[in-house]
C-alpha cells in the first residue's frame, strides 16, 4: 500500500492496526471499534473475513459506522487479496475510494478545449437487473469545478 500512496501522492502516516478477536462475531467487532474510535480518526479501513455476499459482518459494521460513529469507512474482504492476483491494481483502487470518501477529488481533466468557458461535464449510467424483477437502477454524476 505504501508504494501505491507515493506513487499517487498521497499523504500516509502509519496507521493503528487492531486484531479482533474472536473474528467472526458481529459484536467483537463493534465493542473493538468502540474502543479505538475517538476524535482524531479520519477513517476506518476494515479486513473482514469473507466473500462478496457471503460476509455477515459487512451489514452489523457499517450500521455502526454509519449511526453510532459517523466516520468515512472502507471495507476490504479478505477473500479478495487473498488470491494475491492484481493485488496493486486492487490496492490502487482502494485508495481512489478512501480519497474521494475523504473529500478528495479522484480524477479530473483539464486542458480541454472549451475548457475556457463555464463547462459542466455530465456522466450517466443505468443498471439494469433481472433479480430486482425489470427494475433499473439510473446513476448520474456532473462535474462542479473548473476542472472536469
Amino acid at each position: 500500500m505504501k508504494q501505491c500512496l507515493d506513487q499517487c501522492g498521497y499523504p500516509d502516516s502509519t496507521p493503528n492496526m487492531v486484531a479482533v478477536r474472536p473474528g467472526m462475531r458481529a459484536d467483537a467487532w463493534i465493542r473493538t471499534l468502540q474502543q479505538q474510535l475517538n476524535e482524531g480518526v479520519q477513517m476506518v479501513v476494515l479486513i473482514l473475513p469473507g466473500s462478496k455476499g457471503r460476509c455477515n459482518l459487512y451489514d452489523d459494521v457499517k450500521k455502526f459506522l454509519l449511526t453510532e460513529f459517523p466516520i468515512p469507512s472502507q471495507v476490504i474482504l479478505t477473500s479478495t487479496i487473498q488470491r494475491g492476483k492484481n493485488l496493486r491494481s486492487i490496492i490502487s483502487k482502494v485508495l481512489i475510494q478512501m480519497n474521494a470518501k475523504l473529500g478528495g477529488t479522484p480524477w479530473a481533466v483539464d486542458k480541454l478545449p472549451f475548457m475556457n468557458e463555464p463547462t459542466m461535464i455530465c456522466g450517466m449510467d443505468v443498471f439494469h437487473s433481472t433479480a430486482l424483477g425489470k427494475k433499473s437502477v439510473l446513476a448520474l454524476t456532473a462535474s462542479m469545478n473548473q476542472s472536469a
